[in-house]
């Protein structure tokens, strides 16, 4: 997504440099902006407390965008987001992003292809998790089956 080309046709966004290793986002924030990432990469991660650490969601990169469902539901941040590299991105506010969606048919366009594009790479994780389950299966059973001829009743 080329933003900058949209502010310079006068939607409004400001201009952010974020260093390498430097929280953007925090899980439960309640902040309401959305990022655009203009170079550099992002990592979306989220903390489980069940397994103690975080899990990676997803990794963001140039011409991407994040932060859109708080923006969207008004609801706090769900996951962290964490520069993998220097990062310069530009943020708009709720009221800014709503209002460019209404007066810039391109630029609405333009993020309803990246929501296409997030939820093609939601659909490819989860049949990537449904593989490698199935996988898991299978060899459980194998497992199930020799351990059963091993062990007598």
């Amino acid at each position: 997504m080329k933003i900058k080309k949209f502010v310079q046709e006068g939607i409004k966004a400001k201009k952010l440099r974020v260093p390498t290793n430097e929280t953007i986002l925090a899980q439960n924030d309640n902040s309401k902006e959305i990022y655009f990432i203009e170079s550099g990469e992002v990592r979306i991660q989220r903390r489980v407390p069940e397994l103690e650490r975080d899990v990676e969601i997803a990794i963001l990169k140039g011409g991407e965008f994040f932060g859109e469902l708080a923006v969207m539901r008004g609801r706090p941040r769900n996951a962290d987001v964490v520069a993998v590299t220097d990062c310069e991105l530009w943020t708009m506010d709720t009221a800014a992003f709503k209002e460019s969606i209404r007066k810039n048919p391109e630029f609405a366009l333009l993020i309803v292809e990246g929501l296409c594009h997030k939820v093609d790479s939601v659909n490819q994780k989860n049949e990537d998790t449904y593989t490698k389950f199935k996988e898991f299966t299978n060899r459980f059973e194998e497992i199930s089956v020799l351990w059963h001829s091993l062990v007598p009743y």
